[in-house]
């Protein structure tokens, strides 16, 4: 998993990009003037000759591009530190008191629960109808009248073991 991002800061709201991708069981953050995303996808009917340079990457070249996507990282998470990942439902995460959790525990986070049928029952009460009309992007959220609750629409969490709370919403293009 890979793609670009925008960290949201829990004080601030300040959008920051981000490229993000996982290796060996962390999620990596990049600066994105630093990411080398894969190459798009060839249709297998179109595949170029080896060595051309539209021909898909080999198994060295994508060792290597995930060795500089490291290099380049300038933070990383493991992922099992990672408690949940929900969609937002506020528009700023908490913080202060209510943001934080003793490790271990997700009673006292919102929208986190021990029982899994519960969380599946929680993210379809937060579906909307709207979320198929979102067209993405920067232009579309211009044309938006409640902008806050798009862009929260627009973002997800992810819930740490250490009851931090870190914000992502969607990019449409950088």
């Amino acid at each position: 998993m890979e793609g670009y991002l925008y960290r949201i800061k829990p004080k601030t709201q300040i959008r920051t990009p981000i490229y993000l991708t996982t290796h060996d069981g962390n999620l990596f953050s990049i600066p994105t003037a630093n990411a080398t995303p894969p190459p798009p996808p060839v249709p297998p009917h179109t595949l170029p000759e080896e060595g051309s340079p539209n021909a898909p990457p080999t198994r060295d070249s994508e060792v290597r591009r995930g060795a500089a996507q490291i290099l380049q990282a300038d933070g990383f998470i493991d992922m099992r530190s990672i408690v949940a990942v929900r969609r937002a439902f506020q528009p700023s995460p908490i913080i202060g008191p209510g943001a934080r959790a003793p490790v271990g525990s997700s009673g006292n986070i919102p929208g986190v629960n021990a029982d899994l049928d519960d969380a599946v029952k929680i993210e379809e009460e937060m579906q909307e109808e709207s979320d198929d009309e979102d067209d993405g992007g920067d232009e579309y959220l211009a044309t938006v009248q409640d902008k806050p609750h798009l862009k929260m629409k627009r973002s997800f969490e992810l819930v740490m073991r250490s009851g931090h709370v870190i914000r992502l919403e969607v990019c449409g293009t950088l």
